[in-house]
């Protein structure tokens, strides 16, 4: 199969994330998938949410769904949807934390405020030298705004450019 980058993209968001901020992140994880199949990389996406209760409070849960797998052809509704689009974090990640074990409800604010994302995630669930992109924390973090120079940056870590 040659060579395959895997992604693990945090998608959790806190309140004050705009819509907008949500689509131009996702629109730099999708261009950057995009460049890596283009040259003839194969990728694998996963999404990754992780969130904490409140102060004082030891629980965490975790939803991670594989996006794409590197055998997939790349589907860029698919993973637009999944990247780019607020409602897949806000209608169905947040509703999936509802089937998680009622001990977790209270502590996370489940039906609330959802607990709080946890911005460096774990890497145990994912292939090893997965590259983990991380969440966007504050309305004003514009790590990744700007398309082109997310993609470049990251095209020559991974010593492609």
């Amino acid at each position: 199969m040659g060579r395959v980058i895997s992604l693990a993209v945090n998608i959790g968001a806190s309140y004050d994330i705009s819509a907008m901020d949500m689509i131009e992140r996702g629109k730099s994880i999708v261009a950057l998938v995009y460049a890596l199949e283009r040259i003839g990389i194969r990728t694998e996406v996963f999404t990754d949410s992780q969130s904490k209760g409140s102060k004082g409070t030891s629980e965490t849960i975790r939803q991670v769904v594989k996006v794409k797998d590197a055998a997939d052809a790349l589907d860029p509704a698919m993973i637009m949807f999944t990247l780019a689009h607020p409602a897949f974090y806000r209608g169905l990640v947040m509703a999936s934390k509802h089937e998680h074990p009622r001990r977790f409800h209270k502590p996370l604010k489940i039906g609330n405020t959802y607990g709080y994302p946890i911005d460096r995630l774990s890497n145990e669930v994912f292939p090893n030298e997965c590259i983990i992109l991380k969440t966007v924390m504050r309305s004003d973090d514009r790590n990744v705004s700007d398309v082109e120079a997310f993609v470049v940056s990251h095209l020559k870590d991974l010593g492609l450019i």
